[in-house]
């Protein structure tokens, strides 16, 4: 199964949101995708998350360590630091680590 962690400022910043949904829509046993939405106006209609991804999110919605999933992490520096560490860094640290996944099951790209 393939869970997606999707941050973003508003719903007009989602890359791919129509494809997305698409897959959503054909692959829902397989398929899941958590939007954030850090910067979304107040009257909008969005119904999902209107804040930042936390440690908690991830312990929520990502498989446990101990299934020995892969996670794949893409964003910002800030973000970086806070999840799993530098980019170019090949060690784990944050809350990727504090949870317990191990350096050969997270993917900085």
């Amino acid at each position: 199964d393939i869970v997606m962690l999707y941050g973003n400022k508003t719903e007009e910043d989602i890359l791919g949101h129509a494809i997305i949904e698409e897959w959503v829509s054909n692959f829902q046993n397989r398929f899941k995708v958590v939007h954030f939405l850090s910067r979304e106006p107040p009257k909008s209609p969005w119904r999902g998350h209107r804040r930042r991804m936390c440690r908690n999110d991830i312990v929520r919605y990502m498989p446990p360590p101990e299934e020995d999933p892969y996670i794949f992490v893409c964003g910002p520096a800030g973000m970086y630091a806070d999840f799993c560490g530098p980019r170019g860094d090949k060690e784990l640290s944050g809350h990727l680590k504090d949870i317990g996944y191990q350096p050969g099951q997270v993917y900085k790209f």
